[in-house]
């Protein structure tokens, strides 16, 4: 009888693998990776993603990029991670010409973590201000609000006894004591009209992110003085990180229980509140209002494979590290179907909790839900920031949704800080023994760059890295890992190294695969990845800096002479001789390299676009401007 060695077999009770460790119980795993799957993203990105991309039909294309790209993937890596117990570089030895492929998952995690956790940074100081009466977005009397900010332009009916409507879309009335004639400001009664006249009204949520909060400068080239406030809270998010990390798998196995749960009990409170609140219903019904015909266009699977793709983080080097701490015989299809659907329907599962909202506060404000409707920091921070004032007791639903996110936040964290400090300990096996130090450490080198991002120029950094850290390089990072897995895992043909790849997976779960897995990892995973055109195809801007010299590249059909052409999109519109340049709603939405939205608001209301200034109805004065006659 062959007696099997303690430090190979590990004892029952204890580790597996006593010299890297296991996860205490699997479903820490488990919840580790849901946590890690189920992000950010899928509050403030999947809804308005879906909305710009057909509705409710986007869902069709959607499930299918999840069941065809995104469960063959996630089980790929959590098998890779799994049968070698190695992190993203060493679990890449199979074929050495090709550990590139695990650095290259470490690079892009490592880009991620130094702006990451500025989120969070932002979602703490949210939280911190929370806890008062009156929120500090909840009105337009404070410092650094201007005098566009939309409590001073409310929405009126116009139809009231004395009341004119001006051709520029705003209100006044007749006021007569007898003695004098006076004009009152009212407000808008046609956004649409008065955007015309560049007046448009800027959410007080919207001037205290970027303003307060941010206090953003004028442009990259000027970086600006440190938000102390900002740098306590990025302090305090990397101290929670690594409290949770300093033991590995360990320490950060038992807190994914709160934080990986807590969102779902969140996101269910706000939805039953949600759905009784005023015109809840119309935004919902704009979240799901199909758009069939957008399902022709290529653009909107492109992007349903790229949201699968991004929400899942393949190929980041969080998976296969996840996996690497599980015990042999763990049951990896189980995991990836539980986490990959649990992801998807946590996905439409906030849409839903998001457009009631939305819907709200497009009722409030009198206003189409598409023109609330955002994604991205602008959702998170400016829009529900805004609907929740529209709730009785605000600070109350302020705390619980910054707490979602602040939880949503640290599970990915966790995971990324984790993949990279698994990369260490499996090249430098002897540092093992001094992981809190050599956590401690990694914590204050992400810290660095993140002091940068919580400057007054610190948000065009921080966008700069979030739009290329983690965009067609993953892409491709995706397709060498599935050639190098099907095509070059063990010796031999292409037929045997597939064989070899699903014999390994049959030793730790102890069946065979279905042909399916096969089909997808060989086939349609390769030919959807290489179709996602709006992730691999170069950067319309990508050229020479000069114009002179982007004119000599007739070579490429479409190429653009003038990026900021493209960027600004000016639209020229004529209103009785008044010109109005008019900024692309793409300027609005992104943060980065632009000026703030309200602050193009402001300049083009006090400036025409031909230097004149522009007639505006001043709010002491009130002396209305010309009536429209033809109301």
């Amino acid at each position: 009888m062959v007696r099997i060695q303690p430090s190979l077999a590990g004892t029952i009770e204890g580790d597996e693998n006593l010299e890297r460790g296991n996860w205490s119980r699997q479903l820490d795993f488990l919840l580790s990776c849901l946590g890690y799957a189920v992000g950010l993203g899928n509050v403030w990105r999947f809804p308005h993603l879906s909305y710009t991309n057909g509705g409710g039909a986007f869902f069709i294309p959607y499930l299918l990029m999840a069941i065809f790209v995104g469960m063959p993937i996630f089980l790929m890596e959590l098998a890779i991670g799994q049968y070698c117990s190695a992190g993203p570089v060493t679990a890449f030895r199979f074929c050495p010409l090709f550990t590139g492929i695990g650095m290259g998952m470490v690079t892009v995690t490592a880009l991620v973590c130094t702006y990451y956790n500025v989120i969070i940074a932002w979602a703490i100081y949210y939280l911190i201000v929370s806890f008062q009466r009156a929120l500090p977005w909840s009105h337009c009397k404070n410092e650094w609000n201007t005098p566009f900010c939309s409590d001073l332009w409310p929405s009126t009916e116009c139809s009231g006894a004395n009341e004119t409507k001006m051709e520029n879309g705003t209100c006044y009335r007749l006021l007569d004591d007898g003695h004098d004639q006076t004009n009152e400001f009212l407000g808008l009664y046609d956004t649409e009209v008065a955007a015309l006249f560049n007046i448009k009204p800027v959410l007080s949520s919207e001037e205290y992110f970027f303003k307060k909060v941010l206090n953003v400068s004028p442009g990259i080239n000027d970086i600006g003085t440190i938000n102390p406030g900002l740098l306590g809270c990025l302090i305090g998010a990397w101290a929670l990180v690594y409290l949770a990390l300093f033991q590995g798998v360990k320490s950060s196995g038992k807190v994914v229980y709160f934080t990986a749960l807590f969102p779902y009990f969140v996101l269910v409170i706000l939805l039953i509140n949600g759905l009784t609140l005023k015109g809840a219903g119309n935004g919902i019904k704009f979240y799901l209002r199909p758009d069939w015909p957008k399902l022709l266009e290529s653009k909107v699977w492109s992007n349903a494979g790229s949201q699968i793709f991004f929400s899942l983080s393949i190929c980041w080097g969080g998976l296969i590290t996840l996996a690497s701490y599980n015990r042999f015989r763990n049951n990896i299809i189980k995991d990836t179907l539980v986490v990959t659907i649990g992801n998807s329907l946590t996905s439409i599962f906030a849409g839903f909790v998001i457009y009631s909202y939305i819907g709200h506060l497009a009722d409030r404000l009198g206003v189409e839900v598409d023109k609330v409707s955002d994604g991205g920091t602008g959702l998170a921070f400016i829009i529900f920031p805004a609907a929740i004032l529209t709730l009785p007791f605000p600070p109350f639903w302020s705390v619980l949704f910054f707490v979602m996110l602040l939880t949503l936040g640290l599970d990915s964290q966790f995971t990324l800080l984790e993949t990279v400090t698994t990369m260490l300990f499996d090249l430098q096996p002897s540092w093992r023994s001094k992981k809190p130090w050599i956590t401690l450490a990694c914590v204050l080198i992400f810290l660095m760059p993140g002091v940068l991002m919580t400057s007054q120029g610190g948000i065009y950094i921080f966008d700069l890295i979030d739009s290329y850290a983690a965009g067609f390089n993953v892409i491709i990072l995706c397709l060498f890992e599935l050639f190098t897995v099907m095509v070059l895992y063990g010796k031999g043909n292409n037929f045997y190294s597939y064989k070899r790849f699903t014999q390994d997976i049959k030793l730790m779960i102890g069946k065979d695969l279905s042909p399916w897995w096969r089909f997808c990892w060989q086939v349609a995973g390769p030919l959807i990845l290489s179709r996602l055109k709006d992730a691999i195809r170069p950067n319309p801007r990508h050229g020479p800096a000069l114009s002179r010299y982007r004119a000599l590249v007739d070579y490429v059909p479409g190429f653009l002479i003038h990026p900021s052409a493209e960027l600004l999109a000016p639209r020229m519109a004529s209103n009785e001789n008044i010109v109005v340049q008019e900024v692309s709603h793409e300027m609005i939405k992104r943060i980065s390299l632009n000026v703030p939205s309200h602050d193009l608001a402001v300049k083009s209301l006090l400036q025409g676009a031909n230097g004149d200034s522009l007639a505006i109805p001043d709010l002491e004065d009130q002396t209305p401007p010309k009536q429209n006659t033809s109301q």
